[in-house]
């Protein structure tokens, strides 16, 4: 098989993992860049990427992308499952650049069934007011008309909060006429409080118009951003965008204190939902492992060419 590189966008090509791989021995390159993007499809099939660790740095004009990928804007990224290691993924602009960070991509159009854990932070820096961080679990900006369901991410996501800032335990940043579903936050979300364009959400930091979040669950430790854009769900939202059958632990710290209300379709998700019921509640089809009633449920993950 040919190797897959930053080097080649690949447009249209087909690629699939055939056993786990361990990168705990390497800073990683990520695949596609803002010159040269990663335009094929990848298959993980239900491999994971151990061990990823990425420091991405732009000092000129430009974007800089950090995650297993970097700028993936046609193709579908699935089945696929990484651990960070501890370092984590840092994106860092010191010029004109804006960071894009996500755990499977830092910028991609559609992924499923993915998955991304481990000790290791997702995070971004910026030096100029007038650039922005697009940072999630998952993906830091998801593509307009782009998909993303049954994913899953348990990492902390924690950006400086400088210039605009939008930041999601899954999404960073969902485009025009994006869907997001089926998917699960435990981390924490944090960029600074006060900040009139810090956008933090326990499963999206912003989704855009005609957007569509549904049938998530938010179960962070604590998310924190702008006071007027720091929600349990989506830190904020246009007004002709949709969020449907969205549940979110009452528990959660939102800038240090708790929310008392919300409901499905609203930025803070229905408190109804917990470790009892959380099965009976979400409906997120044969693709997960609901089995365990004590635990949240996993991925199934495709291991075959369907």
């Amino acid at each position: 098989a040919k190797q897959v590189n930053s080097g080649e966008d690949y447009n249209g090509n087909n690629f699939a993992l055939t056993a786990d791989i361990d990168l705990s021995a390497y800073y990683w390159t990520p695949i596609g860049s803002d010159t040269n993007p990663f335009n094929g499809n990848f298959d993980g099939r239900g491999h994971c990427v151990s061990g990823l660790k990425v420091m991405k740095g732009e000092t000129v004009s430009g974007s800089a992308y950090a995650g297993l990928f970097g700028c993936a804007p046609v193709g579908i990224l699935r089945n696929l499952g990484v651990r960070l290691a501890d370092a984590g993924i840092q994106a860092n602009s010191t010029g004109d650049a804006v960071a894009y960070v996500g755990g499977i991509a830092g910028y991609a159009h559609n992924i499923f069934n993915c998955y991304v854990v481990g000790e290791g932070t997702i995070g971004a820096s910026i030096s100029g007011m007038s650039n922005g961080i697009y940072a999630g679990g998952i993906v830091g900006n998801l593509a307009p008309d782009g998909s993303l369901t049954n994913c899953y991410a348990t990492v902390n996501v924690k950006v400086e909060p400088k210039g605009q800032v939008f930041v999601g335990g899954i999404v960073g940043y969902g485009s025009s006429k994006s869907t997001i579903s089926c998917t699960y936050a435990t981390g924490d979300v944090e960029t600074g409080t006060g900040e009139r364009d810090s956008y933090a959400g326990g499963i999206c930091g912003y989704l855009w118009s005609k957007g569509t979040l549904t049938n998530s669950l938010a179960v962070n430790g604590q998310i924190i951003g702008g006071n007027s854009f720091s929600n349990r769900i989506v830190g904020n939202k246009e007004s002709n965008s949709t969020l449907t059958g969205n549940y979110a632990s009452p528990g959660i710290q939102v800038n240090g204190s708790v929310v008392n209300d919300g409901a499905g379709d609203d930025v803070n998700g229905d408190p109804d939902v917990d470790l009892d019921n959380f099965g009976s509640v979400l409906t997120w089809g044969d693709g997960w492992d609901t089995s365990d009633n004590t635990h949240l449920p996993q991925l199934k993950m495709q291991t075959g060419d369907d």
